[in-house]
């Protein structure tokens, strides 16, 4: 204050050697500093120059208390932080990202807190930062406490080990990811690097992708400092020696994952986890599908010298020929209930035995893959089967996903604690049996046949996770329904801890409708005319014909005949006592519908005469009365499209008329004449006319 530099310059540059934008006041001070005056804290920041200005705020305060920076919009770096330095007692920093980021271009660095400040930051990305230095994102070297919370340190760069953090001071991380950072040079630590006295508390939080080209790819741990891991997951990582961690330190991993790290170059003492010296104690740890020297470790190697312990830990399914677990002879190493694959190093009688403390050795672990199986990080969940269920032992109460254990008669080995379920299977059939095909990515191929329209099939033993089932297509068959009883869909089900799961496939068989037409008298061509189905035809052979229509849903179908000329409908029936023209198909019903047609028949009466021509009445009960007049000798009158049956012909007499023979050609009585279905008869009646005769008398000659 009172510095004649103070607003009595002039430049063209907006910001000062800090960062800190310039002018201030009326003008801009002269020289490389331009004075802040500070608002009280929280100190809301939406740029580059007003976090630098916050910090440099930060670091002007004197009076102890906690003061907050409010970073409100994400924050592309042009020049690196302002750091972090202020050395007065009782006075801490809380930096609240409230879910953004800074981006350092991968050219600046992040956050740099020489001082022994304790300093929380919570909800922040920090990512392409980058220093030839230690820690890309954040530096911690001034030994205050540095509490990390929600926060994302991604894709930074340091040159001298720690690519997202490095620190000298405690550190606890929670619920954060810190990944794909890499550390460029000679001093180990692909995501973190603690150095003494620093300690590093790593809790329900993700370390993967992390790589660096000599030791400890995801974290790094030197002589003197300590690291405890519970309820995280090391994945991805890769380095020379501990390609998930690398520790020279303490060492304690409780309830955690370590898989799919990868060693990058041939070292005996490589493996995911390798205690080069000091102590190592895992409780209740999984280390699978870790990649390591052939001639070496894959898993967790205890370097000559360094001592712990294992307890209800998976060290098993690691690449192979890679031991699982390697002791040396002056490794102090005790082993208790645990699923071990290959072991070197180790002898009977030995600190490292492991025919002592109930470990299972030589099976496989039948893990599933690493996945979100509940919790904040990804975890391997026993499959059905697995030698982990119910054979470990330890104290800790809840599993990596936070819990309850053991849920069994005892604890599973391994970060997890499953409780296998089930998934039933139920198949229902409306309108009849069948066999129906299923198949499963999880649960293989199988078939249900239904008797008395049910069947079912139970999987039990059944590892939490998701499962598909899929219906293959039946012919004659719809599926109308399927439904889990936990609201899951059957092409993704969801099978919780000890869930027990029944899913339901409903099939509705479909029916079919038969038309059968009978003719009496002959054949002929029978149309048909249906909405439904459709129009067709049926011409009769032998008096007979039918057509079949199949796979119909169930409902209701009209149909109808057209009747031909000369045929007369004699009965339109079904076998499910439909009522023509509408059938009512059930479920799986096959309908028979007939329709029977009569052919009408025809009688010609024929009158022949001799001796002239004449009208002739005739009078029938059947026909009526009618007349036949001749001409030429013969006349004749036909009845058509009679129906079978008896009809009676009988001729009045004519007067100057004799009757004849009468026959018909059927060889009926013209009395009673039988005409069949379809059947032509010709009656004929014989008719001479009568001679006139005149008398003449003779008179006798006088």
């Amino acid at each position: 204050a009172g510095s004649p530099v103070i607003n009595a310059g002039d430049t063209t540059l907006t910001v000062d050697q800090r960062g800190v934008a310039r002018p201030q006041g009326v003008a801009d001070d002269i020289g490389a500093v331009e004075v802040v005056a500070c608002p009280a804290s929280p100190w809301n920041v939406a740029t580059e120059a007003e976090l630098n200005q916050a910090i440099g705020c930060f670091n002007a305060v004197t009076t102890a208390g906690s003061y907050t920076i409010n970073v409100t919009q994400n924050i592309s770096l042009t020049r690196s932080i302002a750091i972090i330095n202020n050395s007065t007692t009782g006075v801490d920093l809380v930096i609240v990202g409230g879910n953004h980021t800074i981006d350092g271009d991968e050219t600046h660095r992040g956050f740099e807190i020489p001082s022994p400040t304790d300093v929380t930051i919570s909800d922040l990305t920090m990512t392409r930062c980058a220093t030839l230095l230690k820690g890309g994102a954040i530096h911690s070297p001034g030994g205050g406490s540095l509490t990390l919370t929600n926060v994302n340190l991604t894709h930074n760069i340091a040159g001298w080990g720690g690519g997202g953090l490095a620190s000298l001071g405690p550190v606890t991380i929670t619920n954060s990811a810190i990944t794909h950072n890499r550390n460029t040079a000679t001093n180990g630590g692909g995501g973190i690097r603690m150095d003494a006295p620093g300690s590093l508390t790593l809790i329900d939080s993700e370390v993967s992708a992390n790589t660096t080209a000599v030791s400890g790819g995801g974290i790094y741990v030197h002589s003197g400092a300590g690291l405890t891991v519970r309820n995280s997951t090391l994945s991805g990582n890769r380095g020379v020696v501990g390609s998930a961690i690398y520790s020279a330190g303490t060492l304690s991993v409780t309830n955690s994952t370590v898989s799919a790290n990868e060693e990058m170059s041939p070292n005996q003492l490589a493996g995911a986890i390798v205690i080069a010296s000091g102590s190592g104690a895992l409780d209740s740890v999984t280390v699978y599908n870790n990649t390591g020297d052939p001639l070496g470790t894959s898993g967790v190697a205890y370097a000559a010298g360094a001592s712990g312990s294992v307890r209800n830990s998976i060290l098993a399914g690691n690449n192979s020929p890679s031991a699982d677990l390697r002791c040396t002879a002056s490794t102090v190493v005790a082993l208790t209930r645990n699923l071990l694959g290959t072991v070197s190093g180790w002898s009977a009688g030995s600190s490292c035995d492991i025919s002592q403390g109930g470990n299972i050795t030589g099976q496989a672990p039948n893990l599933g893959p690493l996945a979100n199986n509940g919790g904040p990080t990804q975890t391997h969940l026993p499959n059905a089967g697995s030698p982990a269920l119910n054979a470990g032992d330890t104290t800790l109460t809840i599993d990596q996903r936070g819990e309850p254990r053991p849920v069994g008669p005892a604890d599973d080995i391994g970060a997890v604690e499953s409780q296998a379920g089930s998934l039933t299977i139920v198949k229902k059939t409306v309108g009849g049996d069948g066999t129906f095909s299923y198949s499963s990515t999880q649960l293989g191929d199988f078939r249900l046949t239904t008797q008395k329209k049910t069947a079912q099939r139970t999987f039990a033993g059944l590892a939490p996770g998701t499962y598909n089932v899929s219906e293959a297509p039946t012919q004659g068959w719809d599926l109308t329904n399927a439904i889990c009883s936990n609201g899951s869909n059957p092409a993704s089900i969801t099978v919780g801890r000890g869930e027990n799961v029944t899913c339901s496939f409903t099939n509705v068989k479909r029916g079919s409708i038969t038309v059968v037409k009978t003719s009496a008298g002959g054949d002929a061509a029978f149309p048909f005319t249906s909405t439904a189905l459709g129009g067709f035809s049926l011409t009769t052979v032998g008096g007979t014909a039918q057509r079949t229509f199949d796979n119909l849903l169930a409902g209701t179908y009209d149909l109808a005949e057209s009747t031909p000329a000369g045929w007369a409908q004699t009965g339109a029936t079904c076998s499910d006592g439909s009522t023509l023209p509408a059938i009512n198909l059930a479920a799986g019903e096959d309908v028979t519908c007939t329709f029977a047609n009569t052919k009408g028949g025809s009688l010609a009466v024929v009158v022949n005469t001799t001796d002239g021509n004449g009208s002739f009445g005739f009078t029938s009960t059947a026909l009526g009365d009618f007349a036949v007049t001749t001409s030429g000798g013969t006349g004749q009158k036909a009845f058509a499209n009679l129906a079978p049956g008896v009809y009676d012909l009988n001729e009045v007499v004519t007067s100057g008329w004799d009757q004849g023979a009468a026959s018909c050609s059927n060889g009926s009585n013209p009395a009673t004449v039988s005409v069949a279905a379809g059947e032509s008869v010709t009656c004929t009646f014989a008719n001479t006319h009568t001679q006139t005769m005149i008398f003449f008398p003779l008179m006798a000659k006088q």
